[in-house]
């Protein structure tokens, strides 16, 4: 599996995305231009120029129309995908973090951190509205004002946020190893819930938003179902884990991370685990690790059609993988293995001769 390596960054990379159908890829650092990529060959296809820091978040809506970028100038800004137009620009009170769309583009989120923290609250989540002259114009190129936020909460320090499902409210991941869910209306939390003892650096949620994989500095990465919130499986690494993602079509994860950044010029490669790893999301078993960066991995994302992947590294490249035409088909029929058995688990069990659950228990407790 030769990776497509994109050169496009002077800094360490800090987050990578595709567009809903994959064939564009998004990319930001510390370098402060968003850049844009055709992702099947890898050619560049533009940068947006207009931050004067680094860039930590970046997001892009489902009609590929739209880019939102949060930066460490303190600004968040929205573009034009097409022609790389800023078309807004919107002040905040320090550097900005984690910004997101809603479902439907309606409206938009950005997440800053104070350049004076306080002793209980140390960032501020904001919620806008999407002007209607850019979501009604099909290809908005001039920069209009700003829009005031419709809410506004104080918030523990918060280094990423995803919006949940149906637009239910903002899922925040904290410096305390917890995960705050906030609703527009409510000034305090709707749930928390416990889900590291460190840092939590990702948040993704597969095709469906059923699930979704966290990533820690505690050195784990962990499953979770949407809807209860309960933790399915865990998955443990040597070193900090930077980003995780599930794969769109088979029950696979990845994560990547490495040894702390400040420390990567005094590691070996071998022993930093500079490397993305991955395992079967219910077995837990690991089943491959693809090497190459020279620094720790920090961010990580699927194909949109399961075909590839790509990693951005502290080492500035974004490298741009494809499976193997044996992964995909090997993957496939155990898939259909897996799920004949559990078919002829259940029919056994409506034939009273087999019960799933008790078999499970007494698995369990072997």
């Amino acid at each position: 599996m030769k990776p497509i390596l994109l050169k496009g960054h002077e800094r360490s990379i800090t987050k990578v995305i595709y567009n809903r159908e994959g064939d564009i890829l998004f990319s930001v650092s510390k370098d402060s231009k968003p850049t844009a990529w055709w992702s099947d060959n890898g050619e560049r296809i533009g940068t947006y120029n207009g931050h004067q820091g680094a860039v930590w978040d970046i997001d892009v809506t489902h009609d590929s129309k739209l880019l939102l970028t949060g930066s460490a100038d303190a600004s968040t800004k929205v573009w034009n995908v097409q022609h790389g137009t800023e078309l807004l620009h919107i002040k905040q009170q320090g550097p900005v973090r984690a910004v997101g769309w809603s479902e439907g583009n309606e409206h938009f989120f950005s997440v800053s951190n104070p350049l004076k923290s306080t002793a209980t609250n140390s960032s501020l989540l904001q919620m806008f509205a999407t002007p209607r002259e850019i979501l009604d114009d099909e290809s908005p190129r001039t920069q209009i004002d700003p829009p005031m936020p419709q809410a506004s909460y104080p918030i523990a320090e918060t280094t990423c946020a995803v919006y949940m499902p149906m637009n239910r409210g903002v899922m925040l991941g904290c410096v305390d190893g917890m995960l705050r869910i906030y609703g527009q209306g409510r000034k305090e939390p709707l749930l928390e819930k416990r889900a590291h003892e460190s840092r939590i650096f990702d948040i993704q949620f597969n095709t469906d938003k059923t699930l979704f994989i966290t990533s820690s500095k505690d050195n784990h990465a962990r499953l979770f179902n949407t809807k209860t919130m309960q933790c399915l499986k865990t998955f443990k690494s040597f070193v900090p884990v930077n980003s995780a993602s599930i794969h769109p079509k088979f029950e696979h994860i990845m994560f990547g991370g490495g040894q702390d950044a400040m420390s990567v010029t005094t590691t070996d490669t071998r022993s930093g685990n500079f490397e993305v790893r991955f395992f079967h999301m219910i077995f837990q078993t690991e089943f491959g690790r693809v090497k190459g960066h020279f620094g720790p991995v920090n961010s990580l994302a699927f194909h949109p059609d399961g075909s590839g992947f790509v990693s951005g590294g502290e080492d500035g490249y974004v490298r741009v993988h494809k499976f193997t035409a044996d992964y995909l088909t090997k993957h496939q029929k155990q898939d259909r293995k897996l799920e004949k058995a559990e078919r002829m688990a259940k029919e056994l069990e409506a034939k009273g001769l087999f019960n799933v659950s008790q078999d499970r228990a007494s698995k369990s407790e072997a």
